[in-house]
């Protein structure tokens, strides 16, 4: 019950707060405006989404800890969502599916790394191939952890609940609660078992709850209580993607939202823990005739 009531509190807290950065000099803002209208919902049985994901018109979303080893499909047509159905994940179990993530060959990764007390050994990333059921594994550990959990609790940054999928390799946001910054881990999407080093943090001061990269690749969109921040995207010479933010546009109708996904370049669909259904969209401001 405590833990219950200390969640809701700091849900609150992050859902009431300012956005983490300014938007100076941001021409996207002052030339596009950002709009977020409730369009639809899951059925009564189905609250939790924790993540979503799409393969061509196949939408997918999945609960978190405390759910069976299940994905609900569903489609999507004029923000509108109908044509429910459970799938059973074979030969798994679900200890925190948190985020998923799709890739151009049309496997769908499911992120069971949810880690809220920083005492798990055994996270992982599954890799489902939804068309013929066929399972793999991508486990991992954080390189900076060396007790499970910290004995801090200012050090416990071992959380995550989002990632996305892009050119061979999984981009993996952690959940920090007592400290500002979120790392930013790369995972090959290959099976096997690695060790995790952060190569990039962002000073956020929010917990980010999902993630998703635009279709162009040019911007990715981090989802938290009450906001959604918007990235555009650099690449280094090893093809590794580096974001610098340039918009936060404040939710407060979004209950405790964790799931977004993009369904174009200017469209997100934003999912909450309540079962309901939103769309972010952005739409270029009407220039004006003065000269």
């Amino acid at each position: 019950m405590l833990k219950g009531v200390a969640a809701l509190l700091f849900a609150s807290w992050t859902l009431f707060s300012g956005c983490p950065y300014k938007n100076d000099n941001c021409s996207d803002c002052k030339n596009y405006k950002y709009k977020i209208k409730k369009v639809s919902r899951f059925p009564d049985n189905f609250k939790e989404s924790s993540g979503l994901a799409r393969q061509d018109m196949l939408y997918f979303s999945n609960g978190d800890s405390g759910n069976d080893a299940e994905l609900i499909t569903f489609r999507f047509e004029d923000y509108v969502a109908d044509n429910f159905m459970m799938i059973v994940v074979p030969g798994v179990s679900n200890h925190d599916w948190e985020d998923l993530a799709t890739d151009d060959s049309g496997n769908i990764y499911i992120g069971d790394f949810g880690n809220n007390s920083n005492n798990r050994t055994n996270l992982s990333i599954i890799k489902f191939s939804y068309t013929d059921r066929v399972i793999q594994r991508i486990n991992f550990n954080y390189a900076k952890q060396v007790t499970y959990p910290p004995n801090s609790k200012k050090s416990r940054n071992f959380d995550s609940e989002a990632f996305f999928w892009d050119n061979g390799q999984l981009y993996l946001f952690s959940k920090n609660k007592k400290w500002p910054y979120v790392h930013v881990h790369t995972i090959p999407d290959t099976p096997g078992n690695y060790q995790v080093f952060p190569f990039d943090s962002l000073k956020l001061h929010s917990p980010v709850t999902s993630a998703d990269i635009s279709p162009d690749k040019s911007e990715i969109a981090l989802l938290s209580y009450g906001k959604v921040m918007l990235f555009h995207t650099t690449q280094d010479e090893d093809g590794r993607l580096f974001f610098t933010p340039y918009r936060c546009r404040k939710f407060l109708r979004s209950g405790q939202s964790e799931a977004i996904m993009y369904l174009d370049n200017d469209h997100l669909l934003i999912t909450n823990e309540k079962g309901k259904m939103f769309v972010m969209s952005k739409k270029a401001k009407p220039r004006s005739n003065k000269y």
